[in-house]
């Protein structure tokens, strides 16, 4: 899943983080969401997604805590989401 946020007016630059949703392999039966590099399929080359992070720059973003609050949303309450994951 890859999410574009734009950080507003003020600073008018968008950027894209990427997170990938499935098992954790750790044991537990519920699927979980890691950050990983945005646009794995190559789309990130298109001037929509902005400033295209890696994992890493996704990890130290000021804005990561909302693409977290953004991801949790769509995983509870898109009933395609949850029918794919659960």
């Amino acid at each position: 899943m890859d999410l574009r946020l734009d950080l507003g007016e003020r600073q008018l630059r968008e950027y894209t983080c990427g997170c990938r949703v499935g098992p954790l392999g750790n044991g537990d039966p519920n699927p979980g969401a890691t950050l990983v590099d945005a646009c794995a399929d190559g789309s990130g080359t298109s001037p929509m997604h902005g400033l295209v992070l890696k994992r890493e720059q996704g990890l130290a973003h000021f804005r990561l805590h909302e693409f977290w609050q953004v991801v949790d949303v769509v995983l509870e309450h898109d009933p395609m989401v949850r029918a794919h994951l659960y």
